[in-house]
């Protein structure tokens, strides 16, 4: 499992886009429930427990939130044992998309949880901007 999953990226940033914490929760919890895999169950747990570390101090209501859906995907954890990854790849989305994927992770963060930033952020960041490049030679003159 990698959390480098174009279609978990996607998720994810447009989460991060959404200021209300109950529209953050439901929307990632959605695609969880479009996409019940292992892998995207690991992606979305992991995501509801550190968003509420970030919330512990500024929002409890909020952190409170997100450790209660971690629970309760935690309790159902058997409907989310489907082996196979989403599937999606990067030439699934769209310019705007990958743009957006890549803005966001080239801003991201590691020093609170790594030394140095992680191999595989950085052969992901190489393929977006790969898969990006694609477009541009597409292109019409």
């Amino acid at each position: 499992m990698t959390k480098f999953n174009p279609l978990w990226q996607l998720t994810r940033v447009k989460a991060r886009q959404l200021k209300n914490y109950k529209e953050k929760l439901k929307y990632v919890l959605d695609y969880l429930e479009k996409n019940p895999n292992i892998h995207d169950y690991a992606r979305v747990h992991n995501w509801l427990t550190m968003t509420a570390v970030g919330y512990k101090n500024k929002m409890p209501e909020a952190a409170m939130a997100f450790m209660n859906a971690a629970s309760d995907i935690e309790k159902n954890k058997d409907l989310y044992n489907a082996p196979s990854d989403n599937g999606y790849e990067l030439s699934d989305l769209t310019y705007e998309e990958l743009r957006l994927i890549l803005a966001d992770l080239e801003k991201r963060k590691y020093g609170f949880q790594f030394k140095t930033v992680p191999k595989a952020h950085t052969e992901f960041l190489e393929a977006l901007k790969k898969q990006l490049s694609q477009f541009r030679t597409c292109s019409p003159s």
